[in-house]
C-alpha cells in the first residue's frame, strides 16, 4: 500500500485484518431452495467455507436494526424530495432468485457481521414453504402464515420457527383439522402476523441520491408498536391462550419431525391418524442450460413499459451475464444522473482495488505534553459513540467506549487535552452539486476521516439530521470519555513516531461494500472512494477519488466513456452516468468465474437490496411489479426527478438477467412503480 497522504503517526495504512478471505466460486455446486437469491459472495472472515441453504421460512438477508424517522425535517431544501408509495400493508417479501452454477455464487446475502447478533432480526419467507410443501393450495398458505409473518429471534431460531409455521400451513391447506388448528394457533401466539399497515414509513430515497432505506420506528422493525427492542410483542390473555399456545407448540413439533397426530390424543373425538407430506426438497442451482431470452421476445415485454410518460426520458441496458450479451437496451450510451446507483461504481473500485478483508484503523497516540492525546481519524465512518450491545445502522461497527478503556489503560496520568488529526484526508469537505441542507436532512456529513456513526446526531436512527463538524465532534466525545477538557478540542497534526495509545478497526471492506449499497449510505461511500485514492497514489479528495475510481473501473477493462462523477456517491446533480456503464459491472458482479472481476466483485451482489425483502426495496414491488418480490435484486438511486435501478433478476425460465435503468426527467413517485413494472417484466416472461 502506499504512504499515506499527510499521515500522522497513528494513521497506517488499512491492513487485512483476520484469517483469509477465500470466496465461494461460481459452480461449486452450493445449494439453494427454490428461489433462493442470485447469489452470495466471498465468505467473511471466520465464516465456513460452505453455508448451509436456507431453510424453509428462513431469514432473508436482512441489515441491522435501521428506524426511520418521519418526513424530511425543514431546512432541507426544495430540490430535496419526500413521499411515501403505497404498499400492500400484508405483502410478506419473497425469496430471491437462485443463480446459476456458473454465474453468482447462489446464497441470499447475510447483514454484514452476522452471526446471531442482536441487530439482525429474522423475517420468515414464505416462498419456501411451496418448495416444502409441493403441492399448490399448500403453497399459497404458506406464503400467508410464513411470509407475512414475523419471527422475533435471528439465526437458526428463526428458520426453526418459519418451518414449522410452513409445516402447519401446508398441513391447514391439505385440510386437516388438527395442522389447522396448528397453523391457527401458531400465528395467533407463536409469530405476529405481517401486518405493516401501521408501520410509519420515511421517504425512502430522501434528498439523497442515497436511497437510505429501513425499516421504520424508535427502535427497529421488530414490533408492531415500532419499539424494536429484540422482537414481537406477544400477549397472551387467559388461561385459554395458554392452552392454545401449548396445544399449537406440541402439534408444531409433531408437524415439523413428520411425526404422527392422533385427533383423540390432544382434541379428542375419534382416532384419526394423520402423517404430514414428506416435503420435496430441491436442492440445485439454476440450470445452466436455462434458455436465453431472445431480443424479439424482451422487446415484446418491455417496449410498452419502457414507452410510459411516467418513466420521462429512460435509458436501459439488460444483459444475459453467462455470455455477456446483450440482450435488449434503449439510448445506452447516454449519460444520465445515476442517483445512488452512482454507488456502483465506487464499490466496484474497491472492490477490484483494496483487499476485501482490509480494514480501516483509528488511533489515539500521545500528545506533544504529557497530559495530551490526540485521535487521528484514518477515514472509518462507523465508529459508534453508542455502547456495546446497542444497534447501530453499521452491523460490526467499533465503539468509541473501547478506544477510550484502551487510552486509560495506556497512559499512565490524567489526560486533559484532546486534539484531532485529519490529515489523512484533503481538499474540500463538501462536493460539487450538494447543498448544506443536506446536512439537516439527513443525507450527508462533511466528509473527513474522522467521524462517528456516519455523522448521525441519533445514531440508531437511518437518516435523521448530521452534526456539520464531525471531527470536532468526535474528538469532544473522547475527551468526555476521557476527563478531558472538551473546549481544548481542536484540529493538529500528530507527531511522527507518537505512541500509540489505543486503536479500533472498521468491519472489512467487503462489509462495508455491503452496508454502502444496502443501506445507500453516502457518508460510507465516500470514504470508499478515499481509499482507494489512497491505494492508487492519488489525492484522498472528491476530485482525487474521482479519478481514482474512474481509473480502476478502466484498468479492468469497463467502458467508462461518458461517466463524469464529481462525488463517491451519486448525490451531486453533477454526476452522469451511462446506463451501459452500470450494466456492464452488475454483469461482471453476476458473471462466470472465467471473467476474474467477478470473484472479486461477489460482495456487490450480496450488498444489493431484495425486492420486497430489505433496504431501500424493502417496500416496493407492489401491486402490478409484486411478481418482482423475492426475485429481483437491485441498487436503487434517487433525487428529484431523478430514479435508477441496476441489478439482477432470474427470469420465469430460470435464467439469470443483469439490468440498469435510469430515469430522468420525471418525479420518483411516477417513475420509480414504472421501473419496477419493468424488472418484474423481467423476471414474468421467458421472452423467446
Amino acid at each position: 500500500m502506499p504512504n499515506q497522504h499527510g499521515a500522522g503517526p497513528g494513521a497506517g495504512p488499512i491492513r487485512p485484518g483476520g484469517p483469509g478471505h477465500v470466496p465461494n466460486l461460481p459452480g461449486a455446486g452450493t445449494a439453494n431452495w427454490p428461489g433462493a437469491g442470485p447469489g452470495q459472495g466471498p465468505n467473511r472472515p471466520g465464516q465456513s467455507p460452505q453455508q448451509a441453504p436456507n431453510q424453509p421460512g428462513a431469514a432473508l438477508n436482512q441489515p441491522p436494526n435501521q428506524p426511520r424517522t418521519g418526513p424530511n425535517p425543514p431546512g432541507t431544501g426544495a430540490r430535496r424530495i419526500s413521499y411515501r408509495p403505497a404498499a400492500a400493508p400484508d405483502q410478506a417479501p419473497g425469496r430471491p432468485a437462485d443463480a446459476s452454477d456458473d454465474t453468482a455464487a447462489h446464497h441470499p446475502a447475510s447483514a454484514p457481521g452476522e452471526s446471531g447478533s442482536a441487530p439482525h432480526r429474522a423475517h420468515a419467507a414464505g416462498p419456501a414453504t411451496s418448495a416444502g410443501g409441493g403441492t399448490g393450495s399448500g403453497g399459497t398458505t404458506g406464503a400467508a402464515a410464513g411470509g407475512a409473518t414475523r419471527t422475533a429471534t435471528a439465526g437458526g431460531t428463526g428458520a426453526a420457527t418459519g418451518a414449522a409455521t410452513g409445516a402447519a400451513a401446508t398441513g391447514a391447506a391439505t385440510g386437516s383439522g388438527a395442522a389447522g388448528a396448528t397453523g391457527a394457533a401458531a400465528t395467533g401466539h407463536g409469530v405476529e402476523s405481517g401486518d405493516r399497515a401501521d408501520r410509519d414509513r420515511a421517504d425512502r430515497d430522501r434528498a439523497d441520491g442515497g436511497d437510505a432505506d429501513g425499516p421504520d420506528g424508535p427502535g427497529g422493525s421488530d414490533g408492531p408498536d415500532g419499539s424494536g427492542g429484540g422482537g414481537w410483542r406477544r400477549v397472551l390473555h387467559g388461561r385459554r391462550s395458554w392452552v392454545a399456545l401449548a396445544v399449537a407448540v406440541v402439534l408444531l413439533l409433531g408437524l415439523a419431525t413428520g411425526g404422527v397426530l392422533v385427533g383423540r390424543s390432544l382434541l379428542g373425538g375419534s382416532a384419526v391418524a394423520y402423517r404430514p407430506p414428506t416435503p420435496l426438497l430441491r436442492l440445485s442451482p439454476l440450470a445452466a442450460s436455462a434458455p436465453t431470452p431472445t431480443g424479439t421476445g424482451l422487446s415484446g415485454a418491455l417496449d410498452g413499459l419502457a414507452g410510459s410518460g411516467d418513466l420521462g426520458t429512460l435509458t436501459g441496458v439488460v444483459r444475459d451475464p453467462a455470455t455477456g450479451r446483450t440482450l435488449w437496451q434503449r439510448n445506452p450510451d447516454r449519460a444520465m444522473q445515476p442517483g445512488s446507483t452512482g454507488k456502483l461504481l465506487t464499490v466496484a473500485a474497491a472492490l477490484l482495488t483494496l483487499d476485501p478483508t482490509n480494514r480501516i484503523h483509528t488511533r489515539v497516540v500521545a500528545g506533544a505534553t504529557p497530559d495530551s492525546v490526540v485521535l487521528v481519524g484514518g477515514g472509518d465512518p462507523t465508529l459508534s459513540i453508542l455502547p456495546s450491545g446497542s444497534d447501530s445502522v453499521y452491523a460490526g461497527a467499533a465503539r468509541l467506549d473501547n478506544l477510550a478503556d484502551e487510552v486509560r489503560g495506556a497512559h499512565p496520568g490524567p489526560i486533559r487535552t484532546v486534539s484531532v488529526d485529519t490529515s489523512r484526508f484533503a481538499g474540500p469537505t463538501m462536493a460539487p452539486g450538494w447543498e448544506n441542507s443536506d446536512i439537516q436532512g439527513g443525507n450527508i456529513t462533511p466528509i473527513g476521516p474522522l467521524i462517528l456513526d456516519g455523522g448521525r446526531e441519533k445514531p440508531d436512527e437511518l437518516d435523521p439530521p448530521r452534526t456539520a463538524t464531525p471531527s470536532l465532534d468526535a474528538g469532544k466525545a473522547l475527551a468526555q470519555r476521557l476527563g478531558a477538557d472538551q473546549a481544548t478540542v481542536a484540529p493538529k497534526q500528530a507527531n511522527p513516531g507518537a505512541a500509540v495509545l489505543g486503536e479500533t478497526t472498521s468491519p472489512p471492506v467487503s462489509d462495508l461494500v455491503e452496508n454502502a449499497l444496502r443501506i445507500s449510505d453516502n457518508v460510507l461511500a465516500e470514504s470508499l472512494a478515499r481509499q482507494v485514492a489512497l491505494a492508487r497514489g492519488l489525492e484522498p479528495s472528491f476530485a482525487g477519488s474521482a479519478d481514482a475510481v474512474r481509473g480502476a473501473l478502466a484498468a479492468a477493462g469497463f467502458d467508462v466513456t461518458g461517466m463524469k462523477m464529481v462525488d463517491g456517491s451519486g448525490l451531486s446533480t453533477a454526476d452522469v452516468v451511462p446506463a451501459r456503464l452500470l450494466g456492464e459491472i452488475v454483469t461482471a458482479a453476476s458473471g462466470p468465474a472465467s471473467d476474474q472481476r467477478a470473484d472479486r466483485l461477489r460482495p456487490l451482489l450480496t450488498g444489493l437490496p431484495v425486492a420486497g425483502g430489505d433496504g431501500t426495496l424493502d417496500d416496493r414491488f407492489v401491486g402490478p411489479a409484486a411478481s418482482g418480490k423475492g426475485y429481483v435484486r437491485a441498487k436503487t438511486g434517487t433525487l428529484t426527478g431523478v430514479s435508477s435501478l441496476s441489478g439482477v433478476v432470474t427470469d420465469d425460465d430460470g435464467r439469470l438477467l443483469s439490468f440498469a435503468l435510469m430515469a430522468n426527467g420525471t418525479s420518483p413517485a411516477q417513475s420509480r412503480p414504472a421501473l419496477d413494472k419493468i424488472a418484474a417484466a423481467l423476471r414474468d416472461c421467458g421472452c423467446r
